[in-house]
Parts: structure tokens; C-alpha cells; sequence
């Protein structure tokens, strides 16, 4: 499959935006023409993964020239960034792995084994970005973004939808300790 199959394949599914279609012809990944066989398309659904790095590192140093975050897809890519390691040094906008989610750097750090990314503390550094699996769940990690209505795993598999306010940045985890945030799915 070449790239331009990959772009058409992943449009399709839901997780490439026009937005980002025009920024595959800027970068010359696409040709206009390929760009408009794409935006034909009507099928839209979501299914995980990507491998697109490349595209999404660049996305991702726009993304912080700009000071906004990363599309929601982003989390979608978190096999294709580099680990995150104690000890290294990140720049803001850098994308990174870590327990299987994307992040992205929002300040300079020299990352700590004692400070990782999702403890407390950690949100003014890394934004993660998360993946829902086939039932339209996400896995919660300390400082996620939530929006109302979206669902996460708690506890023991448990899963909570999300019923606060849209919140950049959540530290309390899906539980029915914050009946304020958290309404159980039977």
C-alpha cells in the first residue's frame, strides 16, 4: 500500500480530516487531484492505528507554534513517536509514547524517573492523547482531556462516562468517588 492508498484508507475510517488533507498536498505527500478522489468519500468510521510519523511530528511542531494541542487522532500514532526515557530532554511540541499513549511536550523538561508522564504534577509538562478501542472507550490517565459524554475504563474494567465539564486537563479518575464527573455504564 502507498502513501497515497494509506491517506485514502485512514480518510476513509474517519481519522484523517480535510484539514489534514490539505496539509498532505503542502507537503507534497499527495497531488491536488488525489487530494479531491479522497474528499469523494462517504464511508466514516474509526478503528486504531496509524503510521504516519513523519506527517504527525510535523503536525505536532505546528500544532505548539500555533499554542494548541494536537487533534484528538494524534493518540492514534503513539507506536510511531519515540519513548519516553528519564533523563532526556524534550523540547515543547515533541511527540512521545508512554504506557501506550501519545503525548506531546507542552514546556522544556529533562524528563525524571521520579516524575513521569500521568503523575501529579505532570500536566503543566505533557498533553497525552488517547485512543478509544472498538467499544468507543478510552483508557483515563492522570490529566487526560475529557469531554461530556465520553467513556472510560475504571476500575476493575468498570466503565464511566464522563458527565463534568469538557476539561483540558482531568485528575480524577473514572470512579463513583466523583459522582460530580463520573456516572457508571451498567
Amino acid at each position: 500500500m502507498n502513501k497515497y492508498e494509506e491517506i485514502w484508507d485512514r480518510f476513509g475510517k474517519g481519522y484523517v480530516t480535510k484539514e489534514q488533507l490539505k496539509k498532505f498536498v503542502e507537503l507534497g505527500v499527495i497531488t491536488e487531484e488525489q487530494e479531491q478522489t479522497i474528499l469523494n468519500l462517504t464511508q466514516v468510521q474509526v478503528i486504531p492505528h496509524g503510521i504516519y510519523r513523519n506527517i504527525a511530528l510535523a503536525f505536532g511542531a505546528e500544532s505548539m507554534e500555533k499554542g494548541e494541542g494536537l487533534s484528538a487522532n494524534a493518540g492514534y500514532f503513539a507506536g510511531e513517536y519515540a519513548p519516553w526515557q528519564p533523563g532526556e530532554t524534550y523540547r515543547p511540541g515533541q511527540l512521545l509514547q508512554h504506557e501506550g499513549a501519545a503525548l506531546q511536550v507542552r514546556q522544556p523538561v529533562t524528563a525524571q524517573a521520579h516524575q513521569p508522564p500521568f503523575s501529579q504534577g505532570m500536566t503543566a509538562i505533557y498533553i497525552p492523547y488517547l485512543v478509544p478501542d472498538e467499544y468507543g472507550v478510552k483508557p483515563y490517565k492522570y490529566g487526560c482531556a475529557t469531554k461530556r459524554g465520553e467513556r472510560f475504563y475504571g476500575g476493575q474494567g468498570a466503565v464511566f462516562a464522563y458527565i463534568g465539564a469538557d476539561n483540558p486537563s482531568c485528575i480524577y479518575p473514572p470512579s463513583e468517588e466523583y459522582p460530580a464527573l463520573w456516572q457508571r455504564e451498567e
